[in-house]
């Protein structure tokens, strides 16, 4: 039902139902703005939208500023606000446990594993300097019954990432293994299982060599003897040397 007084000229009231209409279409901008600013992925304060940062940087101004706690509203010297800006809480729980390996950051658990996959051409099992990357081959991140927890392919230069974000989630053993392309066979053992005990743990050059694999009459060719370049390493070596030169 209208309000009466809001059909009286000059009047500035609502009608009852503009007044429902408008109130649920706030709430539901409300809603909306909320939604947005919490299904966003973790990024930095500089790159969030603007109203989600002034709503975040307007809140935790007035929390600091009305609590008089908070160690900058006390009358600290210099020197014992710099050692109050250095403890972290992962210090101050580890200097009160037993615990001695707290990531810095307690709230965000981050750790990663990354490697290379490469064109081992003296199929040797060593990645030397002029070893190309190879890209989009398949990667996966298994636990240690196998299952795949996540898949990846390299990069143009042959490089692969696991972390936070694609498939390490917790601590726990983990497993690399790659998908062999049609063509080729793996040089390169496969690593063991890798221990990610806690948070900030990064562990590099988790690579794989991988090498076109010989046809039948290559092997042939191997046991008659094959050229130099083919079975020596380090004559396959000084050729990607000297090519390397003339690039220069």
């Amino acid at each position: 039902m209208s309000n009466p007084s809001s059909d009286l000229p000059g009047s500035s009231l609502l009608s009852r139902e503009a007044a429902e209409s408008l109130a649920a279409t706030l709430i539901t901008e409300m809603i909306n703005r909320w939604r947005q600013g919490i299904g966003r992925r973790i990024v930095p304060l500089r790159t969030s939208r603007p109203l989600t940062k002034a709503v975040l940087v307007d809140q935790f101004t007035r929390l600091r500023d009305g609590d008089r706690y908070f160690y900058l509203n006390e009358q600290f010297t210099p020197d014992e606000q710099r050692i109050l800006r250095g403890t972290t809480l992962s210090k101050i729980i580890e200097e009160n446990t037993e615990l001695t390996s707290l990531q810095q950051n307690v709230f965000f658990f981050k750790a990663s594993i990354s490697g290379t996959v490469f064109n081992d051409l003296s199929r040797n099992g060593h990645r030397g300097s002029f070893r190309a990357g190879l890209s989009g081959v398949t990667v996966q991140l298994e636990d240690e019954n196998g299952n795949v927890l996540a898949t990846t392919t390299t990069n143009r230069q042959g490089q692969y990432r696991f972390d936070n974000f694609n498939g390490i989630t917790g601590t726990g053993d983990y497993v690399i293994r790659v998908v062999l392309p049609s063509g080729f066979r793996q040089t390169t053992a496969d690593p063991a299982a890798i221990l990610i005990s806690r948070g900030d743990i990064n562990v590099r050059n988790v690579d794989f060599g991988l090498a076109p694999a010989r046809t039948s009459s290559q092997q042939s060719s191997d046991a008659d003897g094959a050229s130099a370049t083919d079975s020596d390493p380090a004559a396959i070596e000084a050729l990607f040397s000297g090519f390397a030169r003339r690039r220069r």
